[in-house]
């Protein structure tokens, strides 16, 4: 059972447990802990393929913004909770 509030060491609450186990096998994670955020990477070689942001502007906000390098399309969220913010990625 999941319990309010984040695990010990997680600044972001559930973000990282709740992503699949493929996204966190192809990105690269960086947190920053001053701001609250997450960079997420994905390269295709040596090339960049995706980057995700996803930043905590309240406590019951997520800003997240996911930019496809290869196609130039990106999407810009507002999330209630880091559940439903890797819910969305992981889809």
């Amino acid at each position: 059972m999941n319990k309010i509030g984040s695990p010990k060491g997680l600044l972001m609450h559930w973000f990282l447990l709740e992503l699949s186990r493929e996204i966190m096998q192809n990105y690269d994670v960086t947190l920053d802990e001053a701001r609250h955020a997450y960079c997420l990477t994905r390269r295709n070689r040596k090339k960049f393929k995706s980057v995700l942001l996803v930043y905590r502007t309240s406590k019951k906000c997520l800003r997240v913004i996911y930019f496809n390098l290869l196609s130039g399309k990106s999407v810009y969220k507002s999330f209630t909770s880091p559940v439903k913010a890797a819910e969305w990625f992981n889809r």
